[in-house]
């Protein structure tokens, strides 16, 4: 592929449209290449989680106690999410 004619017609396009494209570019990048890249991870790289999130998850996780068969399996999820969008993730 001539990349450079990609960056030519991209450049072409109203800045709003640029972004769309740089995003969607980030997202193929991210799907298919990090997928044949092993995971590393150094530990200085690892966020930590907030007191926000922490409270979040709690609460996540006495809704989950409290009412355990309200919770779906994620193939449910993942399916009622392609179908609605009509997207495979």
């Amino acid at each position: 592929m001539n990349s450079e004619l990609a960056i030519q017609k991209i450049n072409l396009l109203p800045e709003n449209i640029q972004e769309q494209v740089m995003d969607y570019i980030e997202f193929l990048v991210n799907k298919y290449i990090n997928v044949s890249q092993p995971l590393v991870v150094k530990k200085q790289e690892i966020e930590t989680i907030t007191d926000e999130t922490k409270s979040v998850l709690d609460d996540c996780l006495l809704d989950y106690k409290k009412n355990p068969k309200k919770v779906k399996p994620w193939e449910q999820v993942e399916q009622e999410i392609i179908d609605k969008y009509n997207y495979a993730l």
